[in-house]
């Protein structure tokens, strides 16, 4: 359904227009960042092939990082294992990370 649709089910409907929704992220749709946040205690995020993480949860935010204040170009799952001590000390066993992202 498109947004125009939505809002005219929802004033015939209802009698009024439907609550404004968060913008999604860029490469994700709002769908699949509601299906992220219907998981509120199991941290869940989307990457692409490439490794971006382009959508995320609070449960992901809390336990992982915050992606939030991240800037886009440091939101890759590679660069942050090697490059940031605090994402490489969170490591249990580091020496099968290297192998498990390759």
């Amino acid at each position: 359904m498109t947004e125009a649709e939505r809002e005219h089910l929802f004033v015939f409907s209802i009698g009024r227009p439907p609550k404004a929704r968060a913008a999604a992220r860029d490469g994700i749709s709002w769908r699949l960042q509601r299906f992220l946040d219907a998981m509120p205690l199991i941290p869940a995020t989307v990457a692409t092939s490439t490794w971006d993480i382009i959508g995320w949860n609070r449960a992901a935010q809390l336990a992982l990082t915050d992606y939030e204040v991240l800037p886009p170009g440091e939101r890759n799952i590679l660069l942050r294992m090697f490059l940031d001590p605090a994402t490489r000390a969170a490591q249990s066993d580091w020496e099968s990370v290297p192998r498990f992202l390759s």
